[in-house]
């Protein structure tokens, strides 16, 4: 591995370049307080790497061609098809472009990173594969994550898949276009301040941030451990829910964050239609619009008709199948108008 080691005059050089003045005893010093950094890198590229497992062919994937990507929510397209049967089966994928996938460009919509190729799958990768998803593709995000209105991905501008002239919101604005305009059944999103409950509310979709420590964050590009959530993201309750018991649960201790799931969270039958579902909110809404008043749980009737874009989110949501399970899900955003 190749660190830069650079010179005091060099230091001094760059920061004239972006309209700054050091002396060479301060150039010393930022050098000096940098080295420390480097020599972690330097002590992790060393250590052996320990793979995950690619147990599924593909290909390297291509580039996507401007006639599909008009919203410009793809950074890659590919083709990677799963388990014959699971409770993925027939579903399409996305991931957010932070997560591993073996052979496929990953760059956390940074130049910084442009050229890095994972050599594993991710766990949750692998689980979706497992339970016979289709990975189509790696969607946009926010250059490093670090933004929430789709406008700072390497690759561009993400457009709203409601209004073109619109932001997706971020940083999982790629999933929630995708999603949105119909590529993409359910998606992988990352949230650590807002990441995936944003674009899932602007874009239209469901999206959840679950407890932390719920799915493993195992591979992927970090902003750091004490915030790091992976979720679902999808255009149905139902898939959100399918998503979800893909991708929950203990990995072995591959996962450092300690993970309070090690069995089946969802009901094992999935096979009703949305109509089937029952959702609660409950506890204070942390955001009314389109949440009734209620003083400790306001009960909703059926999944019926779309409202886009209705900004729900409440502190908790429970969430029942038939059979009369009832199942709480943290920090969730809904796209559906339910009935009194």
């Amino acid at each position: 591995m190749v660190l830069y080691d650079p010179k005091p005059e060099q230091v001094i050089a760059s920061a004239a370049r972006r309209g700054l003045i050091l002396s060479e005893p301060e150039a010393a010093l930022l050098i000096e307080l940098g080295r420390g950094t480097f020599d972690g890198c330097a002590r992790v590229a060393s250590d052996p790497a320990e793979n995950l497992p690619v147990r599924y062919p593909r290909s390297g994937g291509r580039r996507p061609s401007p006639e599909e990507n008009s919203l410009n929510a793809w950074a890659w397209r590919c083709d990677i098809q799963g388990a014959d049967d699971g409770v993925l089966a027939g579903r399409t994928v996305v991931l957010k472009d932070i997560v591993p996938v073996a052979g496929q460009p990953m760059s956390a919509g940074s130049a910084i990173l442009e050229g890095h190729v994972p050599s594993f799958d991710a766990t949750v990768t692998s689980r979706i594969l497992d339970q016979g998803g289709r990975i189509i593709g790696i969607a946009a995000t926010e250059d490093m994550c670090l933004s929430g209105a789709s406008v700072s991905a390497v690759t561009g501008y993400v457009r709203n898949p409601r209004d073109a002239s619109r932001s997706a919101g971020g940083s999982s604005s790629g999933v929630a276009a995708l999603i949105g305009s119909g590529a993409a059944d359910v998606g992988i999103g990352a949230d650590q301040g807002g990441s995936i409950r944003i674009p899932s509310s602007l874009s239209g979709i469901f999206g959840m941030k679950p407890t932390y420590g719920l799915i493993p964050y195992t591979g992927c590009a970090s902003i750091d451990p004490s915030l790091d959530h992976l979720g679902p993201m999808a255009g149905t309750v139902e898939d959100l829910a399918r998503l979800l018991q893909a991708v929950a649960g203990f990995d072995d201790g591959l996962d450092p964050v300690p993970t309070w799931a090690t069995s089946t969270i969802w009901p094992t039958s999935l096979t009703h239609t949305s109509r089937d579902f029952g959702l609660a909110c409950y506890g204070k809404a942390s955001i009314t619009r389109g949440c009734p008043n209620h003083r400790s749980m306001k009960l909703f009737g059926q999944v019926q008709k779309p409202w886009f874009n209705s900004g729900r989110r409440c502190k908790r949501l429970m969430f029942r199948c038939t059979g009369g399970q009832w199942i709480f899900m943290d920090h969730c955003c809904c796209r559906e108008r339910l009935n009194t």
